[in-house]
């Protein structure tokens, strides 16, 4: 297999191996948090049993790929002073257009996805400039369409882990597995929300960073 197709192989894997860790998380928090009741099936802890092993497999992997052919580009994995004021102007702006978006759902579905978005958005900065972006304008956009693009892929992630777990431990059709999420009363109208807007970051975040590259190599032309 080609090395990029592999480590975008890797990568689904690592998120889909990390969203449920993450989730699974999430829940036990939850649980102990609000004196609520373990499951009596043991449904919920497959998610950590196939979540674990798939993210350190995927990690380990992607290490051997990048060794085999690295990262492009000779920066530093750091932030500027004003790559760190942008972040929170980011993430201010990014919580803000959640909650003008969905207004009623802000709490249980806007709110987690913007305070994703802005806790991956330093990562997004220190990425932009280890490729060697220079223009604050791309940069800025490289990093907003990661952050996206990577939370809206977490929980895709978990969602996709959580299919799995119920195809096997109930013994049906992925795609009555799916229905059963999206479309049944089996999970309540803001999680079929929260999943629903995850899935529309996978698609936008990735545009986002496509339209960094494209202004980059406009500029670019521009210049010569």
């Amino acid at each position: 297999m080609n090395i990029t197709l592999r480590k975008i192989f890797w990568w689904v894997v690592l998120a889909i191996g990390s969203g449920a860790s993450v989730a699974f998380a999430g829940f036990a928090i939850a649980v102990v948090a609000f004196g609520k009741e373990w499951p009596s099936h043991g449904e919920a802890f497959l998610w950590p049993a196939f979540g674990v092993p798939l993210a350190v497999v995927s990690q380990w992997r992607l290490r051997l790929c990048y060794r085999e052919l690295p990262m492009p580009g000779s920066g530093k994995w750091q932030l500027s002073l004003a790559d760190a004021l942008a972040v929170m102007l980011i993430s201010g702006t990014l919580c803000a257009i959640f909650r003008a978006l969905m207004p009623e759902w802000f709490l249980t579905v806007g709110l987690p996805h913007s305070v994703g978005c802005g806790l991956v958005l330093p990562i997004g900065m220190m990425l932009a400039r280890r490729k060697d972006i220079i223009s604050w304008k791309i940069r800025y956009v490289y990093a907003v369409g990661f952050s996206i693009g990577s939370v809206g892929a977490f929980v895709t992630g978990a969602l996709a882990l959580a299919l799995v777990v119920s195809t096997v431990s109930m013994r049906i059709s992925p795609f009555k597995a799916i229905h059963e999420i999206y479309f049944s009363e089996s999970l309540q109208l803001w999680e079929r929300i929260f999943f629903r807007t995850s899935l529309v970051l996978v698609v936008i975040g990735p545009l986002v960073v496509a339209a960094a590259h494209l202004i980059g190599r406009t500029e670019q032309c521009h210049q010569d």
